[in-house]
């Protein structure tokens, strides 16, 4: 993978040859199962950090470059800085291949739960998902697509204790389907006594052509016991209805709704 690097101001713009500490990191998590009170059981995940690039570079006005290949699975950090401060700026990402994970390549749910991480945050129809599923032991998962019923399900293997699939998005998945996990734990495995983990996940279908797109154009302000014109515009297609609510400022802030808010005059030109 090829991560990009840059170096501004405070303004945002620019700078050039700029001296900056550039760390890449991976986590390992070492996770140990804990019983807690009776015959109850959990998992604790400790992270250590492991640097796999330490090196100082300059960054030009045009931005620069550091090529990067993961030989594992797992969470990685990117971390920059400028080298006489203490204080970074960090990205993270996720590498997965199946036969490239060890069992601390992610952290483990407390509960004994199965997490479901997506690619992207939605998806339209046709898009391809890659799903990764983290869970507390090996073994095998039956995963499904589901809403109102089970579109399709499948059985995958974990690769030590995480596992990852990619699914076609179809277009009868909008708005949403859920894809659930259940991890059956191999009867061989009498030192763990969990023997079932589960866990669900929303996956939000989206398809662009069914949004309508409205604009309002009305006047900035106006004052009490006066009319103004208030223009709709959306698409030249016939049968649209519109409806127009206008809402007290006030009740938008109860609400917590962020209202536009006049600048005062006396600081309306400080930079």
């Amino acid at each position: 993978m090829q991560i990009g690097l840059a170096a501004t101001d405070f303004k945002g713009i620019a700078k050039n040859s700029t001296a900056a500490n550039v760390q890449i990191i991976r986590v390992n998590w070492e996770t140990v199962m804990e019983r807690t009170y009776g015959s109850r059981y959990k998992y604790v995940s400790q992270k250590q950090e492991r640097i796999l690039v330490n090196k100082t570079m300059n960054l030009s006005k045009e931005g620069s470059t550091i090529n990067f290949t993961p030989q594992e699975s797992g969470q990685y950090y990117v971390r920059i800085k400028d080298p006489k401060s203490s204080t970074f700026v960090q990205s993270e990402f996720y590498a997965y291949g199946w036969g490239y994970t060890q069992n601390n390549s992610f952290e483990v749910n407390n509960e004994g739960q199965v997490d479901i991480e997506f690619d992207k945050e939605k998806y339209s129809p046709g898009d391809k998902a890659k799903i990764l599923f983290k869970t507390p032991f090996a073994g095998r998962l039956l995963v499904t697509v589901e809403r109102n019923k089970v579109f399709e399900y499948f059985y995958i293997e974990t690769d030590k204790r995480s596992a990852s699939v990619e699914i076609p998005v179809k277009e009868e998945y909008i708005p949403n389907v859920y894809i659930t996990a259940t991890l059956f734990r191999p009867l061989d495995e009498g030192i763990i006594p969990i023997t079932i983990a589960h866990g669900f996940a929303a996956l939000p279908v989206e398809k662009s052509s069914n949004r309508i797109p409205v604009e309002i154009q009305v006047v900035e302000k106006s004052r009490s016991n006066t009319k103004q014109n208030i223009r709709i515009k959306t698409l030249p297609k016939s049968g649209i209805e519109v409806t127009v609510a206008v809402v007290d400022e006030g009740i938008m802030q109860l609400k917590i709704q962020k209202a536009r808010m006049p600048i005062p005059t006396s600081i309306r030109n400080v930079h």
